[in-house]
């Protein structure tokens, strides 16, 4: 009889388990071309499906003429809202929030991309965009 509980509230367990819903959205770019001058790029839109906080975590972002490490700066666009969040810098290889609370609910919106320093030589970067 303790054997039939024990395995009949393992099997609820489960159920309740399996109907949670618990979704990770990421994309990950690779050679993403950002125009010269700190001109904003559009990267990528999305639909965001839960209430969190957008990140962001680059990998690299080169020079397309010398190669060297430059500093990235993105934002999203909330098409709902109509409005853009403030530009943040990304240092290479740490994840950093850039919804900074305002981006953080479900809805469509679009990564935009930009060089911090205006050069007039564009840079390739490659991230990886967490939404939900």
């Amino acid at each position: 009889m303790k054997y039939l509980k024990v395995t009949l509230l393992l099997f609820i367990g489960a159920l309740i388990f399996t109907g949670t819903k618990s979704l990770a959205k990421s994309y990950t770019f690779a050679q993403v071309k950002v125009s010269p001058l700190s001109a904003k790029t559009d990267v990528a839109t999305s639909v965001k499906e839960n209430t969190s906080d957008q990140k962001f975590q680059k990998i690299t972002c080169r020079d397309t003429l010398s190669n060297d490490e430059r500093a990235v700066q993105v934002r999203t666009y909330s098409y709902y809202l109509d409005r853009v969040n403030y530009w943040t810098t990304v240092p290479k290889g740490s994840i950093v929030n850039i919804s900074n609370g305002l981006h953080d609910e479900p809805g469509q919106y679009k990564l935009e991309a930009r060089t911090e320093s205006s050069k007039i030589t564009g840079c390739e970067f490659s991230g990886t965009w967490i939404l939900d």
